[in-house]
């Protein structure tokens, strides 16, 4: 088993608090640590952000359900494999499970904070949405130490690249459509690119 670092020992117990103690009890650590010597341990402590209330839901459904984060990313992880062998009924199943999963985890907002009100439900879904395909945001998810919220509107994984053995496209010359964009507006050359 890993040894926890008093850095992760710290912001395990942060992380559990409301958002409106964390800055409170985030000095109280930083002086308990200085007091102890530990100047390098107070000043990470001290580096350590205050989740806001939507990631703060995000925290507590990974630390209260753990089972069911594992069940995401597993779902996600299928969903992934599903897309790039092209099985398209796969990835209509599973994106249905994906989506109720998702509603299973946001009915539990509830039970954690009563008083959740729109927005935070739909930061709270689009957190766990990107990361589902986010290796390292699903990190921090189970790690229950997010503090921002985040979205994801592409396709597919984020660390996607394309394969080695493929040369990228020449952009097309200026005035010339890309054969993808057909019947779309024209190229504009003097855009910067995504």
């Amino acid at each position: 088993m890993a040894k926890i670092s008093a850095l992760d020992r710290v912001a395990g117990r942060l992380y559990g608090l409301d958002p409106a103690e964390f800055i409170a009890a985030r000095g109280t650590e930083v002086a308990a640590a200085r007091s102890a010597g530990e100047k390098d341990l107070a000043a990470a402590i001290g580096k350590l952000r205050r989740p806001t209330r939507a990631a703060w839901l995000v925290n507590q459904l990974a630390r209260r359900y753990p089972d069911r984060i594992v069940a995401l990313f597993d779902l996600g992880e299928q969903l992934g494999a599903a897309q790039r062998e092209l099985r398209g009924r796969d990835l209509r199943t599973l994106s249905i499970r994906l989506q109720q999963h998702l509603d299973d985890l946001l009915a539990r907002i509830r039970a954690v904070d009563p008083d959740a009100r729109e927005p935070l439900p739909a930061e709270v879904r689009a957190t766990f949405t990107a990361a589902v395909s986010d290796p390292d945001l699903a990190a921090q998810v189970r790690a229950g130490r997010l503090t921002a919220t985040t979205t994801y509107s592409g396709f597919g994984p984020l660390t996607a690249v394309p394969p080695p053995d493929r040369t990228p496209a020449r952009p097309p010359s200026p005035g010339r459509r890309p054969p993808a964009c057909r019947g779309r507006a024209p190229w504009d050359a003097a855009s910067p690119s995504a």
